[in-house]
């Protein structure tokens, strides 16, 4: 489980909520190749944001069963990403551990830091740097499912 702790993106953004993705919906996101390239997740953890004029802002950490894992989930993302920015947009031909590309004041980022992936979208370039450095501190801990209690049993009369 992850948790992103504070987010502080400033004003005016205000946090709508968070949630996970998810193996199987990064995997949908990512088309073609999501499959491969979702098949090391170990967890995930995004926040989205709403700022001016109703513009929405991201922050997701993943984190991968190894470093090869996370960098083929970071090059398939910011190739994803590249996709939705349209026709115009700069797709490096070796994608960097760390791929900024910033216009009109607005941010798109794709960071791998060992195991780990974050992503913030939507955001000036000084509240980008802030939130990705806060998703990089996110506090990781295994998901440990409680063992179900039998329900107490009452003797029988015999």
């Amino acid at each position: 489980m992850i948790d992103l702790g504070e987010l502080k993106p400033g004003e005016p953004w205000t946090e709508l909520g968070r949630n996970v993705l998810g193996e199987l919906q990064t995997s949908v996101m990512l088309g073609r190749q999501g499959a491969k390239a979702a098949a090391g997740w170990d967890g995930d953890r995004y926040a989205v944001f709403e700022g001016h004029e109703g513009k929405l802002g991201l922050v997701w950490l993943s984190t991968w069963d190894s470093d090869d894992e996370a960098r083929e989930f970071a090059q398939a993302y910011a190739r994803y990403q590249t996709r939705r920015m349209g026709k115009d947009s700069f797709q490096p031909e070796k994608i960097p551990d760390s791929l900024w590309r910033c216009k009109d004041n607005v941010c798109k980022v794709v960071e791998r830091r060992g195991a780990d992936v974050g992503v913030v979208e939507g955001f000036p370039p000084a509240a980008t740097t802030g939130l990705l450095e806060a998703a990089f501190r996110a506090r990781k801990s295994e998901y440990n499912a409680h063992e179900r209690k039998a329900p107490d049993q009452k003797p029988s009369g015999n």
